[in-house]
């Protein structure tokens, strides 16, 4: 909230609720973006940045060529726990680092942070509470973010109320959990600059749940990548959407999942 506010007064336009309809490159440069929402608009970019998160993919199918990145959703369970407003105002940020038990669904890494601001006019104030971790399977590791399932699942929901009864007792109880896309790259490396063969689209993604703590570095590196100022060799090599681990390639359509074959015929009947 910070940082779009300062966003804001600096005179960006951010608009909520407000897909991405299409895009389509000009052959004499830049990008035409559809977006839709209560007040629709066509922007002619010169350069676009697609941060997309988990739903990249699909919306790379609306560029020529259709490209593609090598990237793996997961499904990551955190929630919020109310306690006295005296005890919730002494947590700091915590980690917990224990020995994994695969069997229980336990990845032994839990995580919290201090109350926020907003909570503590509330009688009893919430911390979050978040277990890094994603099973093995299909139902955690979804193609598309269509088969996406925001319901935790009762065993990871248990090994957190555990996690936190150890620490608080009966101090605290649960508020709600929810699963969050977690996007990973089979390096664990971000993804940021330009797709190959597309002077003019950058894209960020492979946040892998961290991206947030280099929040107004990685804005800069954006910034500075469609500017034409440098960012430095060994980072613009790291992040290459190029690389060989990341970058697949472009599709035919028949090479589409099916929900980006959707989006594709979408776009192409707008169009």
């Amino acid at each position: 909230h910070a940082m779009a506010s300062l966003a804001s007064r600096r005179g960006v336009d951010l608009r909520f609720n407000a897909p991405l309809e299409s895009m389509v490159e000009l052959s004499s440069g830049g990008v035409f973006a559809a977006i839709g929402g209560e007040n629709p608009i066509l922007v002619h970019a010169g350069k676009l940045i697609l941060s997309a998160g988990a739903w990249t993919n699909p919306l790379l199918t609306m560029l020529r060529g259709r490209p593609q990145l090598n990237l793996d959703i997961q499904s990551v369970c955190w929630g919020h726990y109310e306690m006295p407003r005296e005890v919730a105002t002494k947590v700091p940020q915590w980690f917990c680092f224990r020995k994994p038990d695969h069997s229980r669904l336990d990845g032994g890494l839990y995580y919290g942070f201090p109350v926020e601001e907003h909570e503590l006019s509330k009688a009893r104030p919430a911390v979050k509470v978040g277990i890094d971790y994603t099973p093995d399977g299909r139902a955690w590791h979804p193609a598309t973010m269509r088969d996406f399932d925001y319901t935790p699942n009762r065993e990871v929901a248990a090994r957190i109320d555990e996690h936190v009864h150890e620490i608080f007792g009966g101090k605290a109880r649960r508020r709600e959990l929810v699963c969050s896309p977690y996007t990973v790259t089979p390096d664990q490396d971000f993804v940021l600059g330009y797709l190959p063969g597309h002077p003019d689209v950058a894209v960020f993604t492979g946040g892998s749940g961290r991206a947030f703590k280099f929040g107004p570095l990685l804005g800069k590196l954006l910034a500075n990548t469609i500017t034409g100022n440098k960012i430095g060799e060994e980072i613009a090599k790291r992040f290459n959407p190029a690389r060989p681990s990341v970058w697949v390639g472009h599709l035919e359509e028949d090479e589409l999942p099916e929900v980006s074959k959707h989006q594709a015929h979408v776009q192409h009947a707008r169009m």
